[in-house]
């Protein structure tokens, strides 16, 4: 049925049912909760929208070793993480 693309972005602008043939945005089938297909919905973003969003979830992956490193070297120092150091530590 339908595949959720987690770290693509797209996902933080909404929930929808949907699939992607070959991560070409002009290629999605979108789904109803029967798992029927359906016209696109219109409160889907635009491609500019998604493409913004799938930077974005690039850029702060790309990040997240810094993230990890600063977090580590404050907790060795004593001092306070910020609430992303702090989304970085696995318990």
């Amino acid at each position: 049925m339908s595949k959720a693309f987690l770290d693509s972005g797209i996902n933080k602008l909404g929930t929808w049912n949907y699939q992607i043939e070959d991560e070409d945005l002009s290629k999605i089938t979108f789904y109803d909760n029967d798992g029927n297909v359906i016209s696109k919905p219109s409160d889907f973003p635009t491609d500019e929208q998604i493409l913004t969003a799938q930077a974005e979830e690039q850029a702060r992956k790309d990040n997240l070793p810094n993230v990890r490193a600063s977090a580590k070297a404050k907790l060795i120092a004593g001092e306070a993480l910020t609430e992303d150091e702090a989304n970085t530590i696995v318990l």
